[in-house]
């Protein structure tokens, strides 16, 4: 029931290319929900943490998720990874800034440093389970590609696509996300 999900460098192409976009991410699960936090970029010296029921950090200021409720003008942070042709409906609507680790960029998007985060790649709990509770406790929410809740510690370690920002830019980027998704089945 009690589970640690560590990720040891997350954004290892960035780690390995000098470019300082990776993190250490650690989380403790209970029950397939995640109830401590910690994402660690040491080339940037930001210290994200959370715990379960009280509210967010990085270094030692509080931090909250973004207000922004329209998609027309949010500054997404988007994997370097991701093909680009399935950033472009997003392109003529927002700034979008590449960043290499998604644990990374879920602790940024909990301090407000970009309105959301997206991904159409898989990903496997490793890499978002510390950076989701962040998230939550700053306000925020984080959903699969098809709008639900992460669980973590279960068989299938996999997510297909991530969406995290406030609740209501959430909800209008897991639908456009949802419809490319759907597209390329």
């Amino acid at each position: 029931s009690r589970v640690w999900v560590v990720d040891p460098i997350d954004g290892t192409k960035e780690f390995i290319a000098g470019v300082p976009q990776f993190a250490v991410s650690i989380g403790l699960v209970i029950e397939g929900h995640p109830v401590l936090g910690v994402v660690y970029n040491p080339a940037e010296e930001k210290l994200y943490r959370a715990v379960k029921g009280c509210v967010a950090h990085r270094n030692d200021q509080q931090i909250h998720v973004s207000m922004r409720g329209e998609v027309e003008g949010a500054s997404l942070l988007v994997s370097r990874s991701d093909p680009r042709r399935k950033f472009q409906s997003f392109v003529n609507l927002c700034r979008l800034e590449h960043i290499g680790s998604i644990a990374y960029r879920l602790a940024m998007v909990a301090a407000g440093e970009g309105d959301g985060t997206l991904t159409f790649r898989s990903l496997r709990e490793w890499d978002v389970c510390a950076g989701a509770l962040i998230v939550e406790e700053a306000g925020g929410v984080v959903v699969d590609g098809g709008g639900r809740g992460l669980v973590f510690n279960q068989e299938d370690t996999q997510y297909r696509g991530i969406v995290a920002s406030n609740e209501i830019l959430a909800q209008s980027l897991q639908g456009m996300l949802a419809r490319i998704l759907a597209e390329k089945r």
